[in-house]
């Protein structure tokens, strides 16, 4: 399963939340959704310039997704995820992997991950909604991503990302067949999918992924996203206030220290001035330590 904490698309959650309710800023966004997770229905939820319930907020969420997903030319971008996918098989076995062939790998499979991070939060808003009318569309969405798993799983399979390295005859000739069947997958359209024998013998097979069945718990999911990033902001928290104090004590620190050395100064200014009618008396001496205090004071003040 994609991971949950320090996942760089992490606010692709929260773009939902802003295209549904205008001017917000990503703390507002944050705040909305994770209210939308864990408040009850009639909770009122502040969504910038409205003032509305739980409950109307998910449905218009949920309404967003649905629309977003029909508006969709799920057959064009499937299409567009092949031909790259075999683009980046051959660049990457020509002979010779170079940093733009590292580079297009690393930034396709930083794709993947991203869809895949945006499909599962769609899928936790639909859950949320307990709506039994937007099955076709979660059938829809747990389709895309087994076929987003098994393509990610042959770049993995089949490239290699180190840059300015040789690639062997032995691994040109193990890729040459995937970037054949890529092409093949393509023109065979949309719908179609590989036997479960097909995928198991490439290894790609995701038919037992816990995550990707239809009553897997979409909606805890997304709540324990809100609850990691919940504590990771205060964390941040934790950290400023604790770098707050920490600054304040090496301040004190310094002016602790700071005035000790004029305390001690001024002691002996002191001691001196006592004795200006004495034989003893250092006129230097206390012109040199007078002028160290005053500077000293000056500086500290400052």
């Amino acid at each position: 399963m994609i991971p949950y904490e320090n996942n760089p698309h992490f606010d692709i959650i929260y773009g939902s939340v802003k295209n549904c309710f205008g001017d917000i800023s990503d703390s507002q966004a944050a705040t909305i959704l994770r209210e939308v997770v864990l408040a009850p229905d009639e909770f009122v939820i502040d969504c910038g310039k409205e003032q509305i319930s739980r409950r109307e907020v998910v449905q218009r969420l949920a309404d967003y997704t649905v629309e977003k997903y029909r508006n969709k030319d799920k057959k064009l971008a499937y299409a567009e995820l092949l031909d790259k996918a075999a683009e980046i098989i051959k660049h990457t076995n020509d002979g010779f992997i170079s940093e733009e062939d590292a580079r297009e790998r690393s930034d396709f499979m930083d794709k993947i991950t991203k869809q895949e991070f945006e499909h599962f939060a769609a899928l936790a808003i639909l859950r949320i909604i307990h709506e039994e009318e937007y099955h076709e569309l979660r059938h829809e969405i747990l389709f895309q991503l087994q076929r987003l798993r098994e393509i990610n799983d042959l770049i993995r399979k089949y490239t290699r990302g180190e840059v300015n390295s040789k690639v062997s005859q032995r691994e040109y000739e193990s890729a040459l067949p995937i970037y054949k069947m890529l092409k093949s997958l393509k023109t065979l359209g949309y719908g179609y999918t590989l036997s479960l024998k097909e995928r198991i013998s490439l290894g790609i097979n995701h038919d037992d992924d816990e995550d990707l069945d239809s009553d897997y718990a979409y909606e805890n999911w997304i709540k324990l996203l809100m609850l990691l990033q919940l504590r990771h902001e205060q964390n941040i928290n934790a950290a400023t206030v604790t770098n707050s104090i920490n600054d304040l004590c090496h301040a004190d620190e310094k002016v602790g220290h700071a005035s000790t050395i004029l305390d001690d100064i001024n002691e002996q200014i002191s001691e001196l001035r006592g004795t200006l009618k004495k034989r003893r008396f250092d006129k230097s001496r206390f012109n040199m330590l007078e002028e160290v205090y005053n500077s000293d004071n000056r500086h500290y003040i400052g």
